[in-house]
């Protein structure tokens, strides 16, 4: 257990801190209703869009476990992640217009009015929350990373202190106030990456002792989770469709302000993921040169106190801080305006308006934020997890193997129907899920993807196909008129 604290560490650290909560406490005073929190009621401009994407994308899965990864298999970091993101990204682009058109708040939401059926709403909100639930634990214990391993505080005391702020700031203000604390926090973490890795690249330079390719296994593009061609396709299932459907990153899209933006944002970003996550595997396998002895998830933290340190060092933490912050507040946002949105109000409210579903989302934004802060704090007494880059990907293809099928068919398939997308849900579902659990020649996702999809067009074709009124939002050449009959 950590003992000495870096006091001027805890100073940066606190002031972040401060900056992020007075932003909250701004947007507490401009949210007045559920579709100012859940999506801003459709005004993100350009700048505020991208740089909410671009912040949540860019986690502490990303910036601890993705240095952490790099350092123990090198360039296959850039295997496991770039293409499935890209892949990912191009199809929010390719949606985005259906997105817009469709103004609902949320992804769950859509299944309700292309399928006509609460109960796949609820389906898919329960999924999102259990999805989410193993997402942010690894970002928790990143947080805790970041003060044991920097500032010098225990895991267990960052965790709960840290963890349980990010929960009163996600209740404050919403979409607004975290789209706002991702511009500076995209920002942050620019300019903290870029100090990492130009530090450790002139200290490599010119080092007559060391080259960046002397770690010859770490040169190899396979490696990890990435050891063949079939492993690299599976992993571009599990991230290109885990990022596709996610609903963090489609809420940007819902967000944006038109359609344009809407497209621009994930186009734009997936070119800066590739950047990004250059300097990551640069400063990972730096890192494994310098500190072998630290490789691993503890290796960011490693870097920025005994490579960079001063006050570099404490711009580098921040941006470290600002990729767990970023994606933190975004889980436990979307988790709120789920739970609320799409169980709770279907099934347990009678009617409820705008400000209800608002006092509900803070509620339930509250409660699995504790929850969930509680459980890994208890989680940091008990032993550390695995390496928090795989937990993530394990977290994404559950996601992408469930929801996947289901969306796409639904946004571009007529014939999908209300029993097909619940077949194909639970289908993938278990796929993702179980498949894991029992030893199998190919990866799980290959598994859940060829099982949803059986399902989706096996029961689609054995149901009755869809009413008009329910495709005409997402169906140019629908006749609109048809969405204006009753409701059943």
């Amino acid at each position: 257990m950590a003992t000495n604290i870096s006091w001027m560490y805890l100073g940066w650290f606190v002031l972040y801190l401060l900056i992020v909560l007075g932003i909250g406490v701004w947007g507490w005073r401009n949210v007045d209703g559920i579709s100012d929190f859940a999506t801003t009621d459709q005004t993100l401009s350009m700048p505020l869009a991208w740089g909410s994407l671009f912040a949540s994308f860019m986690s502490a899965l990303t910036v601890i476990g993705g240095i952490g990864y790099a350092s123990q298999y090198g360039w296959a970091f850039m295997t496991l992640y770039t293409t499935g993101a890209m892949g990912g990204m191009m199809f929010l682009s390719l949606t985005a217009k259906k997105w817009q058109n469709i103004r609902v708040n949320s992804l769950s939401e859509l299944m309700e009015v292309r399928y006509d059926s609460q109960l796949l709403r609820a389906l898919t909100a329960a999924v999102i929350v259990f999805t989410y639930a193993i997402t942010l634990i690894a970002q928790l214990f990143g947080i805790g990373y970041i003060v044991e391993g920097i500032i010098g505080i225990p895991m267990t005391v960052g965790i709960a202190t840290v963890g349980l702020f990010f929960v009163a700031y996600t209740i404050l203000g919403g979409m607004m106030s975290v789209a706002r604390t991702d511009i500076i926090q995209a920002a942050v973490m620019g300019v903290g990456v870029l100090i990492m890795a130009g530090v450790l690249l002139q200290r490599i330079l010119t080092d007559p002792a060391n080259t960046l390719t002397q770690n010859t296994e770490l040169m190899n593009i396979y490696g990890g989770q990435t050891p063949d061609n079939l492993a690299v396709f599976a992993l571009f299932l599990v991230f290109g469709l885990g990022i596709a459907v996610h609903p963090y990153y489609v809420q940007r899209v819902i967000s944006a302000k038109d359609v344009k933006t809407a497209r621009l944002v994930p186009a734009v970003n997936s070119l800066a993921i590739v950047l990004f996550y250059l300097l990551i595997s640069v400063i990972g396998i730096i890192g494994a040169i310098y500190l072998p002895q630290q490789t691993g998830d503890p290796m960011a933290p490693a870097i920025i106190t005994e490579l960079v340190g001063g006050v570099l060092g404490a711009i580098a933490m921040m941006a470290i801080l600002a990729g767990v912050q970023s994606t933190t507040d975004s889980l436990l946002h979307i988790v709120g305006v789920y739970t609320a949105n799409d169980i709770y109000g279907p099934y347990f409210a009678d009617d409820p308006d705008e400000r209800e579903l608002l006092k509900w989302s803070r509620i339930f934004t509250g409660i699995f934020g504790v929850v969930i802060v509680a459980f890994s704090t208890y989680q940091a007494l008990a032993g550390e997890i695995a390496l928090i880059a795989v937990i993530g990907a394990y977290a994404w293809g559950v996601i992408g193997g469930s929801l996947f099928v289901a969306v796409a068919a639904g946004l571009f398939w007529k014939r999908a129907t209300k029993g097909g997308a619940l077949a194909a849900v639970v289908f993938g579902f278990v796929g993702a899920v179980f498949g894991r659990q029992v030893p199998l020649p190919v990866h799980e996702i290959i598994l859940a993807v060829a099982l949803s999809i059986a399902a989706m067009v096996i029961v689609s074709y054995l149901t009755n196909p869809t009413d008009d009124r329910n495709l005409a939002p997402i169906f140019e050449d629908v006749e609109a008129k048809s969405s204006i009959s009753s409701d059943d």
